[in-house]
């Protein structure tokens, strides 16, 4: 099965935060942002980054998602 909707990645994202699988998470987050921008993946990657304090990458996704809703 071959994944090209970014919906599909963004749900498949919470499906594995939800079984504790961080790096399958993370990953399926950054395929959904790789085809197109979604607020929801940001906001999840940006509370992974802060997790594991991974300063640079989560004030990246800060900054993204600030300017999205400065729009």
């Amino acid at each position: 099965m071959t994944i090209t909707n970014p919906a599909q990645w963004e749900i498949l994202g919470e499906l594995a935060q939800r079984l504790h699988h961080t790096e399958e998470a993370k990953d399926a987050f950054q395929r959904c942002l790789d085809s197109k921008f979604s607020a929801k993946a940001w906001m999840k990657l940006l509370e992974m980054y802060s997790e594991e304090n991974d300063l640079e990458r989560a004030l990246n996704a800060a900054i993204r998602l600030t300017t999205y809703q400065h729009r």
